[in-house]
């Protein structure tokens, strides 16, 4: 994160990319890599938390299609909830950046 903040480009948030999968025999969610990591991260670190996204072999085999789940259109589809999830989180989190006054400026290079 200090490598953004030393070219001022703004930080939207953490997502923590497979973080559980949910077992077709009993329906409960299974966090392979432990729960919570990320999250407690994004407090640690001041940065907004912008979700999970779970093992789901839909995602990944309309992805190997060409066809991600989220430009099916539907975001009730399990594959595609959690993009639109995303997507609404990343909108949150660049109006907060504007309210602050830091979402309207990019970054700036400049070569010497």
């Amino acid at each position: 994160l200090d490598m953004f903040s030393a070219v001022n480009v703004p930080v939207l948030g953490l997502l923590e990319n497979m973080s559980y999968f949910i077992c077709d025999g009993c329906d409960k969610k299974h966090y392979l890599f432990g729960e919570g990591g990320v999250r407690r991260m994004s407090e640690e670190l001041q940065v907004p938390f912008l979700g999970e996204v779970p093992f789901i072999p839909r995602i990944m085999s309309d992805t190997d299609l060409g066809i991600p789940p989220a430009l099916r259109g539907d975001d009730t589809l399990d594959a595609a909830k959690p993009y639109y999830d995303l997507a609404r989180a990343i909108e949150a989190s660049m109006e907060a950046l504007d309210k602050k006054g830091k979402g309207q400026d990019g970054p700036k290079v400049v070569f010497e």
